[in-house]
């Protein structure tokens, strides 16, 4: 159930498709919803049929559900108590700084040189550890470490080494760190609207694709609809600008109008920063 573009028909066609099939198997069944909270701010009636399913006699069905909000069944479907079918919550917590030093070392350990300084891995592991302790933003942050170097050196410096070069050091990773902050908050204090046109623009333009300002015009709206969000078709040319002024898109004019739209951030950094936003994750999630 997570493919955004199905009707509310044909959830319940699979809900029917489903049941018919509890009741005719003793084969066990388990069904896995990842990011339920996104299809609770669809459907709520939906979700609450799918677990009324397990009540079936004799249904041999378990549902895991992935949700980012650990109270989530308690908030948002609180009839599940009631209706005796309250789940078991299992609590993923984030990763601690040496967990996700012993990944970060893993990872590293497999480049044919040695190119962090370890107490670079250690500082980042720390800093991310107090940031939520998302995985995504370590490897983000070492990414764009190695990236300085790919500016140094060119693309093949590390399979092409003839001579020691300068290793990744915890001053750089701080000063990345520093640029990080800033976009991130920046991004977080944007109104709605502003973070749901960014949220197109970077769905559009992942893969470097090219965005016109047409096309983002006209997805744009399909997602606001799909989301059931006020229409913003007359305000996205005054929006981008904002974004522009923010200093997070680069907009390049064209005579017809149909501007050349590009992100001045990562598709990382926005996707990071937007990560506990269900309707923008849901356009980035496509």
């Amino acid at each position: 159930m997570k493919n955004n573009s199905r009707t509310k028909l044909d959830d319940i066609t699979i809900l029917k498709n489903l049941r018919n099939k509890i009741s005719r198997t003793e084969v066990p069944i388990i069904v896995i919803i990842d990011e339920i909270d996104q299809l609770i701010d669809k459907d709520t009636e939906v979700v609450y049929q799918l677990f009324e399913l397990t009540r079936i006699d004799k249904a041999n069905l378990i549902i895991i559900s992935i949700a980012n909000a650990l109270d989530m069944t308690k908030r948002s479907l609180p009839r599940l108590g009631s209706n005796s079918v309250e789940p078991e919550l299992v609590h993923f917590a984030p990763y601690t700084s040496s967990q996700l030093e012993v990944i970060l070392l893993s990872k590293i350990s497999s480049l044919p040189v040695q190119v962090f300084e370890l107490k670079t891995i250690k500082f980042v592991s720390v800093k991310v550890a107090s940031m939520k302790g998302d995985i995504r933003l370590a490897f983000n942050i070492c990414k764009k470490a190695a990236d300085i170097l790919d500016e140094q050196y060119g693309s093949e410096w590390l399979y092409n080494i003839s001579e020691p070069i300068e290793q990744i050091t915890l001053e750089m990773a701080s000063t990345i760190f520093s640029s990080l902050d800033n976009s991130i908050l920046t991004i977080q204090n944007l109104p709605l609207h502003q973070q749901i046109i960014l949220s197109c623009i970077a769905y559009l333009s992942k893969n470097n694709k090219t965005v016109y300002f047409e096309k983002l015009k006209t997805f744009a709206n399909s997602q606001t609809r799909k989301l059931k969000l006020e229409q913003i078709q007359k305000e996205i040319f005054d929006l981008c600008n904002f974004l522009k002024e923010a200093g997070i898109i680069d907009i390049k004019e064209k005579k017809n109008n149909n501007n050349i739209i590009r992100l001045s951030i990562s598709y990382d950094d926005v996707e990071f920063s937007l990560q506990d936003n269900p309707f923008c994750k849901s356009i980035l999630n496509g």
